[in-house]
């Protein structure tokens, strides 16, 4: 039957049959049917989110924090020899926390003193233990040490605490900073990714250290 359908038609006409259900899929082939598919939260009912280039959006919560210019937080102590700076204290705000992620500025030589550095506390007026503490060695030629400390994933201080610096020997600057998450959103004793705080160093060892100088 091929044989005689194909010699009443010319290559011509042959050729236009087969272009046209090359061109024209839906008459061979069904139609492609697209089912939408949600990704949602069991606990929460939110749904992914696809844009316009199909690309799949997720979101971090801590990192979103993060990466948002309204959340960010530097604070500006100068250092003023050997004392708690207790006029220049942070208090972290009601139902937030704020997660330290770095210490820059720079410690500078005061009264001659061989080092000149500080210790954070989280609590108000230098009280509590210390959080984490620089002490660098600076001289009359040497004044001045920059200080750019990286905290990784940063440290926790929780909704209510009070960030105090108590400078050491030091004329120079220190700036803490971090950003504000909701209180919630991360445990109160712990570090941005889940693992331990660095060691504390209490108050009286400092002082005992101090003393050793």
């Amino acid at each position: 039957m091929l044989r005689e359908i194909s010699n009443k038609l010319s290559g011509g006409q042959i050729t236009l049959i087969i272009l046209a259900a090359i061109l024209v899929p839906g008459t061979v082939t069904a139609a492609v049917v697209f089912q939408p598919v949600a990704i949602v939260d069991p606990s929460t009912g939110k749904q992914s989110y696809v844009d316009n280039g199909r690309k799949l959006w997720t979101f971090d919560p801590v990192a979103g924090y993060r990466n948002s210019p309204a959340n960010f937080v530097r604070i500006s102590i100068s250092n003023n020899g050997n004392q708690c700076e207790a006029s220049q204290q942070y208090v972290i705000p009601a139902g937030k926390s704020l997660i330290l992620t770095a210490i820059t500025g720079y410690a500078y030589l005061y009264s001659n003193n061989a080092s000149a550095g500080y210790h954070l506390f989280d609590g108000a007026n230098c009280t509590s233990s210390a959080m984490t503490s620089y002490v660098a060695s600076v001289s009359s030629a040497a004044p001045a040490v920059p200080l750019a400390i990286d905290l990784g994933t940063g440290i926790v201080v929780a909704a209510g605490k009070t960030l105090s610096v108590k400078s050491v020997s030091n004329a120079g600057y220190t700036y803490l900073h971090g950003y504000l998450v909701p209180a919630a959103a991360v445990p109160a004793t712990a570090s941005a990714d889940g693992e331990a705080q660095p060691p504390r160093v209490a108050a009286t060892e400092v002082a005992a250290k101090m003393n050793r100088r």
